[in-house]
């Protein structure tokens, strides 16, 4: 990650993986942002969302332990294809699979699924350019007026 921020370019190239490849990708990211998601839960209260929206998630890390604390929520995983369908194998038969819809679209190219009131996007700026950073940012961010997010606040 240093040297994208340093060299202001991404971290990895295209991910054209064959099924097994992406398989183990996915599994290899999500073992590694299982802490990450846990983390997360300590800081940020999503008890006032219904809908969140998890683009890039992988298998879905973060929206699976947000929706484990939060039962009223539901989220959708919007991610490529080969990783979509990596995210299916892995969500089915579990409590989760009817909370979690799985949209396939790439970010740079398709619009973002609507009607969510929270938005994840964890583990992807690293991976691209500052030119596609800044793109992405402004295409599918819009002004949010901050609210309290935890009690009391």
């Amino acid at each position: 990650m240093e040297d994208s921020v340093r060299l202001g370019r991404g971290g990895s190239g295209e991910f054209n993986f064959t099924p097994d490849e992406q398989r183990v990708f996915s599994e290899g990211v999500e073992a590694v942002t299982v802490s990450q998601a846990a983390g997360l839960l300590e800081v940020y209260d999503f008890s006032r969302h219904r809908r969140i929206l998890d683009v890039a998630g992988g298998t879905g890390t973060f929206l699976k332990s947000i929706l484990e604390r939060y039962p009223v929520a539901e989220g959708t995983l919007f991610e490529l294809p080969q990783a979509a369908a990596v995210a299916r194998t892995k969500l089915r038969g579990t409590p989760l699979e009817r909370r979690i819809r799985i949209v396939e679209g790439d970010f740079f190219k398709d619009p973002l699924p609507k009607d969510h009131d929270a938005l994840i996007v964890a583990n992807v700026v690293h991976v691209l350019d500052h030119a596609q950073n800044e793109c992405q940012g402004r295409s599918k961010t819009r002004p949010v007026r901050r609210s309290k997010s935890r009690p009391g606040e």
